[in-house]
C-alpha cells in the first residue's frame, strides 16, 4: 500500500505548487501538476520540478511523461517527473483531487494532507474516490508534514457539487462546496471538533444521502443558508459527536424523498442551532411519501422551542425518536413522534411510587393517539418498558395507566406485548400479549387501585392495569410496548414493570 501526500502550503523555487500556468517564468525548484483539462487523467498521479528554469510555452502545455524528463517552452525550461508517494513531502501533490482521481492510487492507500493545505477545483462535480474494496478503504489522513503526525486544517473546496464515492475514512479535513454534498456508498469522516461538511451557498442546498452509509465522529456540519439540509435517498448517516453550525439557522433540517427513506441517528451533537430558524423543525414529515424511516437522537442538545415534525403526510411511516434530549440538564427525557401519535415523558402525572430516576425524579409516559390510529393493524406505540426477572415459573407483570374518562378502555383500545425469557435449551423467547382475540368480544381493562400524582385537574380520574400471566422459563430482561389504538385519546402509563 501506498502513501500518497498532497501539500500546497510550502514554497519550492519561490511558489508554492499550482497547476502549469503559460508564459511563466519558473525557477529552479519549483514545482507544478498538468492542468484540470488536461487529455489524461494518469498524468494527474505525478508532480514535475523544475529542473532547468525558464519560461514555459505561451499557449501549450507539455505532453506530461510518466517518468523522466520533458522541455517546456523555448527548451530552456526543463521539468522532471516526482512522484507523490515517493515520501518526500516537496514532491507532495496540490491538489487532492488530483491524487484520488487517477489510474494508479489503489484500494488500501492512505494520502497524507498537510495540516496548511487548502484547495478549491472549479469543476461541475468534485469526486472525492474512495475504494471499490470496503475491506480496503482509501485512507485521507491530516497530518503536519515536519513530523507525520495527527493534525487538523485542511479544506478542500469546489465550486459545484462535491460527491463521495465508494469507500473511504477521511480526519481532521474539511469538505466545503457551494452545490451539493452526494454521499454514497460507504464513508467515515472523523474531526477533533472541526467541521467536516460546510455548505457554502446562500440559497435551498443540500447534503444527500445516496443509499450511502455515512459516519461523522466529532465533527461538524456547517450551514451557511436556513434553507440548507440533510436529505435522504434510502441512505444512513451516523453522527456521534460534533455540533450543527447555522449562522442563520436551520429551517427544516431533515427531508426524504417521494418513496424514499433512510435513517438519521444522531448521537452527542448540539442541534441547538435548529431552534434559531424561522421553522425550527427537525424533520419535514409533510413532503414526502416514504417508507419506514428513523430520526434518532440521543443525548443531544435541542432548542426549547425546536418542532420534532411538521404536519404528518398520510402515507408516512416514519418516526422521530429523542431520548435523553433536551436543552436542559434531564437525562430522563424522552419524546417519539409517529403518524399514529406522540410519547413523551411527563414529570407532573406519575404513580406515586412508580417510575423514578436515579436522582428521584417521576415520571410517566403520557400517549397522546392522533385520529390516525388503526386497531389491530397501526396502533400507536409507547417506549419499550423493561424489568428483569429472577423468576423460572408463572408470575403476574402489570404496567399502570390513568386517563380521564367516565368510560373504562377496553383491550382492543390498549394493549400490552411482553418480550420475554423462554427456552432453558436456547435463546429463544416468547412474546405474549393482553390483546383482545381477532373476533373477540372486547373487555375492559381491569380497574387498578395504583396512587396517581397530578390527577387533580382529572374530571374522572379512571385508574386501569395491563396484566399478562408470563412463564419465563429462565432469568433475564422482560420488555413491554404499549399499545393505543383509540383514536384521538390522552392515556398516561407508569414506565414500570412491577412482577409479583
Amino acid at each position: 500500500m501506498a502513501t500518497w501526500r498532497v501539500n500546497n502550503s510550502t514554497a519550492l523555487g519561490g511558489e508554492v505548487c499550482s497547476p502549469w500556468q503559460a508564459a511563466h517564468a519558473y525557477t529552479l525548484g519549483a514545482r507544478c501538476v498538468c492542468t484540470v483539462a488536461f487529455a489524461t487523467t494518469t498524468r494527474r498521479a505525478y508532480v514535475y520540478e523544475c529542473t532547468t528554469a525558464g519560461t514555459s510555452h505561451a499557449t501549450t502545455q507539455p505532453v506530461w511523461p510518466t517518468s523522466g524528463t520533458i522541455a517546456d517552452g523555448a527548451g530552456a525550461l526543463v521539468w522532471t517527473t516526482r512522484n507523490p508517494n515517493d515520501g518526500n513531502w516537496n514532491n507532495a501533490s496540490c491538489y487532492l483531487f488530483y491524487v484520488l482521481n487517477h489510474t494508479i492510487i489503489a484500494a488500501g492507500d492512505f494520502v497524507y494532507i498537510d495540516d496548511g493545505h487548502s484547495e478549491q477545483v472549479t469543476l461541475t462535480t468534485y469526486t472525492i474516490k474512495g475504494s471499490a474494496t470496503k475491506a480496503n478503504p482509501i485512507k485521507i489522513i491530516c497530518v503536519d508534514k515536519a513530523t507525520d503526525t495527527l493534525s487538523t486544517g485542511p479544506i478542500i473546496s469546489s465550486t459545484g457539487t462535491m460527491a463521495f464515492s465508494n469507500f473511504g475514512y477521511s480526519y481532521g479535513i474539511t469538505y466545503k462546496c457551494v452545490t451539493q454534498f452526494n454521499m454514497e456508498i460507504g464513508w467515515t469522516l472523523e474531526h477533533a471538533g472541526g467541521d467536516v461538511l460546510y455548505m457554502n451557498k446562500i440559497t435551498i442546498a443540500a447534503v444527500a444521502l445516496m443509499g450511502g452509509h455515512i459516519k461523522i465522529i466529532n465533527g461538524n456540519i456547517n450551514l451557511i443558508d436556513p434553507d440548507n439540509y440533510l436529505y435522504s435517498l434510502n441512505g444512513t448517516l451516523e453522527w456521534r459527536g460534533g455540533t450543527l453550525t447555522a449562522p442563520g439557522g436551520v429551517v427544516n433540517l431533515i427531508s426524504f424523498a417521494v418513496d424514499y427513506g433512510g435513517m438519521f441517528i444522531f448521537e452527542d451533537v448540539d442541534l441547538s442551532a435548529i431552534g434559531n430558524g424561522s421553522s425550527k423543525v427537525l424533520f419535514k414529515a409533510s413532503t414526502a411519501t416514504n417508507i419506514r424511516s428513523i430520526i434518532q437522537c440521543t443525548r443531544c442538545k435541542i432548542s426549547a422551542d425546536m418542532v420534532p415534525c411538521s404536519a404528518w403526510n398520510a402515507a408516512n411511516l416514519s418516526r422521530v425518536l429523542l431520548h435523553s434530549c433536551s436543552d436542559q440538564n434531564r437525562v430522563y427525557d424522552f419524546y417519539e413522534e409517529s403518524y399514529e401519535g406522540i410519547v413523551q415523558d411527563d414529570i407532573a402525572i406519575y404513580v406515586t411510587a412508580g417510575s423514578e430516576t436515579p436522582d428521584a425524579v417521576h415520571f410517566s409516559a403520557k400517549m397522546v393517539s392522533s385520529a390516525n390510529v388503526l386497531d389491530f393493524y397501526d396502533p400507536f406505540e409507547s417506549i419499550p418498558i423493561t424489568v428483569w426477572t429472577n423468576s423460572t415459573g408463572a408470575k403476574t407483570f402489570t404496567i399502570e395507566g390513568v386517563w380521564d374518562s367516565a368510560a373504562n378502555i377496553e383491550n382492543d383500545e390498549i394493549w400490552a406485548v411482553f418480550d420475554a425469557p423462554s427456552s432453558n435449551a436456547s435463546g429463544l423467547g416468547q412474546v405474549v400479549s393482553t390483546r383482545c382475540a381477532l373476533f373477540g368480544t372486547p373487555a375492559d381493562v381491569p380497574a387498578s387501585t395504583a396512587t396517581w400524582t397530578g390527577t387533580g385537574g382529572f374530571a374522572n380520574e379512571n385508574k386501569f392495569k395491563i396484566q399478562a400471566t408470563i412463564t419465563p422459563g429462565k432469568v433475564g430482561p422482560i420488555t413491554a410496548r404499549v399499545y393505543l389504538a383509540k383514536a384521538n385519546t390522552t392515556v398516561y402509563i407508569d414506565a414500570k414493570i412491577t412482577e409479583s
